[in-house]
């Protein structure tokens, strides 16, 4: 497969490492899998040849190589062998920047030397036999002693864990704060500090799997990394490094797989030729390889802002709630999933009984079945959204929706047709238009708007074409003009309609279940409003723009009429929308405005769905 981010010197990297995989891994995997554990000479091996820890600085013995993708190459030609025990991405990329970034300069200089050259071996130890990978419920204790801590408490699926020499521990240091933990660096040797055998799996049995358990062990205070109470939040910026390793082995070994599927039906024959000239098994194989085409042009995007990812990560625990939520917003857009948007589904959407149990999946969502009228579903069931195919690409549709793009211009951000563009569109803002004001109190301002009657996808028109966009023959309420009314008051709370009339009636059918009863309402001197106001006993404030009269104190409608303005200017690109789709388009204006610079895709993925608070305004 095509790759772009890798230069020169990456590639001579990888032949390397990949020569000395051929070389001294490949021949012995088969006797490592019968041991369920790698020779440790081949840790040595790799140590002398500069492949642990290329990133740490030359005063240790390591190469300061810090560029993540050198890792990435590790974990991609370990993959390619697949070779699972040999976990040089576990003690280089996970446990390694423990040391180096937490541990004192005495730490460093006793430790790293050893590590880098293979000598010694890493693993990290958080998983509990009750607690699993819950870090905050974990019960793996350690007591300040005076001169030393007392640990005590076990640890199990620990990769490494039979090998290591040191293991970075993590354990609570104050039973009262549940995120108080320190990370201790065991060693091999320390009296109470016992291996459990090593565990069968059903794979990866060349990979070294062991409990661990702490009796009394006595572990000296120059061997806490970083602050005792501190070790929660070091692990929480570790872990998303852990994570994009991970992910670079997940989508190298479904390359692999790939690979060796391909070799391997060219080989294998059916019915007199290879079993790859059937059409439905090309057909799948090229699925499978678009499929982690894109996966690998997303997850290298993600590789090249691993390092300012690192950054955020590491001022994570000094920032304040509102400080990581501007951080979450930052990242949502490229971190988060179509998937991530859509909830469980509270009640059948066939008769409306909560009485749902899980009945498998289908399309990558879980369907549920009703126990009062059998019928199964998913959570688009009976949303504009269900049976929309390609959700892969919702979040990038969701994404032009926030840029406001035309339907040509989304139709190419997305990849997809201009129909497929127009049709998402309008099932996209089906429910964001639904979304606006149930309430208005206080002072209210409430104003018409006017847009050209528009006929577009029409093919017989009610009268002679004309430009696209275009004008009005005169202003105000005329037969080729559409009204719109927008209500807003002053706490941010906004509605608009459009109308079939401007009149009493259509006005007060609109304004009567919106408007609390001891609000104030500012319009203009149309007698429509001031109607209204006296049927329903409310307090009118009318102000005449055409008097130069536009501002009484605090009443005015100078927020509507900007509201108007903004609405008229951003429809302009559009070039004229169709008068049935109106409403759709007034629902995404209100989006934007509601969200302003907070606005995301996932979080109009939500409001797509109907998941948003519909009160949920912007304050004005």
């Amino acid at each position: 497969m095509q790759r772009n981010h890798f230069d020169t010197e990456h590639n001579l990297f990888r032949d390397a490492f990949a020569a000395f995989l051929d070389k001294e891994v490949v021949p012995h995997q088969e006797a490592w899998e019968e041991a369920g554990v790698v020779d440790r000479s081949v840790w040595r091996k790799a140590g002398e040849m500069g492949f642990l820890l290329p990133w740490a600085d030359e005063e240790y013995g390591g190469a300061g190589l810090k560029d993540f993708r050198y890792e990435q190459i590790m974990c991609e030609e370990l993959a390619r062998i697949n070779e699972p025990g040999f976990m040089i991405p576990l003690h280089s990329a996970l446990c390694g920047p423990y040391i180096a970034e937490y541990g004192n300069a005495e730490q460093k200089a006793r430790l790293l030397p050893g590590i880098i050259s293979g000598e010694t071996i890493l693993a990290v130890a958080m998983t509990e036999p009750s607690a699993g990978s819950d870090l905050a419920g974990m019960r793996t204790t350690a007591v300040d002693k005076g001169d030393h801590w007392l640990l005590n408490g076990s640890k199990v699926f620990i990769s490494n864990g039979y090998l290591a020499d040191v293991v970075i521990v993590a354990a609570k240091t104050d039973p009262a704060n549940k995120h108080a933990m320190g990370l201790f660096l065991v060693e091999r040797g320390m009296p109470g500090f016992e291996r459990g055998k090593k565990l069968k799996k059903l794979g990866m049995h060349s990979q070294d799997t062991a409990e661990l358990f702490f009796n009394d062990v006595k572990v000296p205070k120059e061997n806490l990394l970083g602050d005792a109470k501190g070790g929660f939040f070091y692990l929480m910026n570790m872990l998303a490094q852990e994570r994009l390793t991970n992910a670079c082995g997940a989508v190298a070994g479904a390359e692999a797989a790939l690979q060796t599927t391909i070799e391997y039906v060219k080989e294998r024959q059916a019915f007199g030729r290879p079993v790859a000239h059937f059409q439905r098994l090309c057909l799948s194989y090229l699925l499978q390889w678009s499929k982690l085409n894109r996966d690998l042009s997303q997850h290298e995007g993600s590789i090249m802002k691993a390092v300012q990812f690192s950054r955020w990560m590491a001022q994570l625990s000094s920032l304040n709630p509102e400080q990581r939520d501007q951080l979450r917003s930052k990242l949502l857009p490229a971190a988060r999933h179509w998937q991530d948007a859509i909830k469980a589904p509270s009640h059948c959407p066939h008769c409306q009984s909560r009485e749902l149990r899980p009945w498998g999946s289908s399309g990558d969502l879980p369907r549920y079945r009703c126990k009062v009228c059998g019928k199964t579903s998913n959570a688009l069931t009976g949303t504009p959204m269900a049976r929309l195919r390609k959700r892969h690409l919702w979040q990038d549709y969701a994404d032009a929706l926030t840029q406001s793009l035309s339907v040509r211009k989304a139709a190419v951000h997305c990849g997809v047709s201009k129909n497929t563009a127009f049709l998402w569109r309008h099932r996209f803002l089906s429910r964001i238009a639904d979304h606006q004001a149930q309430h208005a109190s206080g002072i209210v301002e409430a104003d018409e708007t006017f847009f050209l009657e528009s006929f577009k996808g029409q093919r017989e028109l009610p009268r002679p074409p004309r430009r696209r966009g275009g004008s009005a023959q005169r202003r105000g309420l005329s037969a080729e003009q559409i009204p719109v009314l927008v209500v807003r008051d002053r706490s941010g709370q906004q509605a608009d309609f459009k109308l079939e009339k401007l009149d009493a009636q259509h006005i007060g059918e609109r304004l009567r279940p919106l408007i609390d009863a001891d609000a104030i309402l500012c319009t203009d001197s149309a007698g429509v409003y001031a109607h209204f106001a006296k049927v329903e006993g409310i307090t009118h404030r009318p102000i005449n723009p055409s008097q130069n009269r536009r501002v009484d104190g605090a009443f005015h409608i100078q927020n509507v009429n900007a509201y108007d303005s903004r609405l008229k200017s951003w429809m302009i690109p559009f070039h004229g929308v169709a008068t049935k789709y109106l409403t759709n388009y007034l629902g995404w204006r209100r989006l934007l405005e509601r969200y302003k610079t907070q606005l995301n895709p996932l979080i109009c993925l939500k409001e797509a769905l109907g998941y948003r608070d519909m009160q949920q305004l912007t304050q004005t």
